[in-house]
């Protein structure tokens, strides 16, 4: 009751004397009175008045407090929205570029399948070939725009490179040449891209390994001598680090059977007949070891390629007319070619096939055993006059078709046929005009003529 009496503002006091007087009786008689002890909220207040800076200050301090809890409460609810936002946004995103992969996969798929099927199918049709090379452009064409899309993408790099080494032997095959060099200087530049961004990928290093090989087989005109020589380091070092990493490979032992006939080729222009025999042994025991470790599926094919390098040994010795040596060769080309199904549809084993006949019956011939090399020089002349028939655009069976005939023509001559030495030498004289203007260099068709014209002098005689 004294403090309400005494409080600082006048508003708080008794009003009159008599009010203090009656809580003063209230008090006294234990009633009820009107003053109560001061709040915290009133201590609050007087306190604030006491200290009017601090108070503001502090009053300044709580507000952004509030400001701030507040605010961060809202933000936080709006980040989280916004959050929910996005990653639904992200998922439907990532649905889109699942689909969106998905159909880039197929459709790069569906345009290797069916250029794959049509190569493989079509390649023994002489009528589709333009059509299968054309429809290789166009695929090569496409997967460029691919690749320009996804640069970093693995399987659309693997296909342009596999497209591209299809077109370059395809486009020398059809005597384009500039047009194969073209596509050949395309793909390294792919694969020295490639290399960088899928290092020490075995589809990649391989295919660099092959194009390596056909560099320095059949070196571009104008390449420089330093330039050949680098090709040559890198192609032996390519082979050596992938023999090293993946000895049990058949993709391996291919390359090496290839390296052995590249080191075959250079050894014939420079006339090193030790280095020629050599690389050839090599390139024979490489394709035995390709046809040990190929799959089922391509063992034919790789008996095909032994039968081939077998072939190049028999003609070795032919040259030299080391007879029996030849024979032998021959012997194990012919039997690696037995029964092989690739006979019936496949147009390089029908050639290769008709090569070793050739050579058996000219080393049976040398040997002095003139009834085999009349059956095995039948059977070549047979095998070149199909391919002539089902390819007549490709000169090289016409040649040998008309070799294989003056060959069986000389045979038949000193074996006093002289009817069927006749009947050959007027259908390879029908045969001959039409290599002129063809790819055939003059040096291989200048031995035909001169052997036409001896075998046409005795005629006369």
């Amino acid at each position: 009751i004294c403090l309400h009496a005494m409080a600082f503002k006048p508003s708080q006091r008794y009003p009159t004397a008599g009010s203090l007087a009656d809580d003063l009786d209230c008090y006294l008689n234990g009633g009820s009175i009107r003053a109560r002890p001061v709040s915290a909220w009133g201590r609050l207040q007087r306190w604030c008045d006491r200290h009017r800076w601090i108070a503001s200050l502090l009053a300044m301090i709580a507000l952004l407090v509030v400001c701030l809890t507040v605010g961060g409460w809202i933000a936080a609810a709006s980040i989280r929205t916004a959050y929910e936002k996005t990653l639904k946004s992200n998922e439907q995103l990532g649905q889109a570029v699942q689909a969106s992969n998905a159909s880039f996969e197929l459709s790069q798929e569906t345009l290797q399948t069916i250029v794959g099927r049509a190569r493989d199918e079509l390649y023994n049709v002489p009528q589709a070939t333009q059509l299968v090379v054309q429809m290789s452009r166009d695929s090569a064409a496409l997967q460029r725009r691919l690749l320009a899309l996804r640069p970093d993408d693995l399987g659309s790099a693997q296909a342009l490179v596999d497209t591209l080494d299809y077109l370059a032997d395809a486009e020398w095959t059809l005597g384009d040449i500039d047009k194969s060099r073209a596509v050949t200087d395309e793909l390294e530049a792919l694969l020295v891209d490639a290399r960088k961004r899928h290092p020490n990928h075995f589809d990649f290093e391989t295919a660099w390994c092959s194009l390596l090989i056909e560099r320095v087989t059949f070196p571009t005109p104008g390449t420089t001598e330093e330039r050949q020589i680098t090709y040559a380091e890198q192609m032996d070092q390519a082979l050596a680090d992938l023999q090293a990493r993946f000895p049990d490979r058949a993709a391996v032992a291919k390359l090496a059977m290839e390296h052995a006939k590249c080191e075959a080729s250079l050894a014939r222009k420079s006339k090193d007949d030790a280095r020629l025999l050599s690389a050839s042994l090599k390139a024979f025991e490489a394709a035995e070891k390709l046809v040990e470790l190929s799959p089922a599926e391509e063992k034919e094919r790789s008996a095909l390629w032994q039968a081939q390098t077998a072939q190049v040994l028999g003609y070795y010795y032919l040259n030299r007319e080391r007879w029996v040596d030849a024979e032998s060769w021959f012997a194990r080309a012919t039997r690696s070619m037995e029964a092989n199904p690739l006979l019936a549809t496949d147009r390089e084993a029908k050639y290769f096939a008709a090569i070793i006949a050739l050579g058996y019956g000219k080393a049976h011939i040398g040997a002095g055993k003139p009834s085999s090399a009349s059956a095995m020089l039948d059977l070549a002349v047979d095998r070149f006059a199909k391919l002539v028939t089902d390819f007549p655009e490709d000169a090289k069976y016409r040649m040998d078709w008309i070799e294989s005939l003056l060959t069986r023509a000389e045979l038949r001559w000193s074996q006093k046929e002289t009817e069927g030495a006749t009947v050959d030498w007027h259908l390879a004289n029908e045969q001959f005009p039409q290599l002129s203007g063809s790819s055939v260099p003059s040096t291989q068709l200048e031995p035909l003529q001169s052997l036409l014209e001896s075998l046409r002098a005795r005629m006369q005689e």
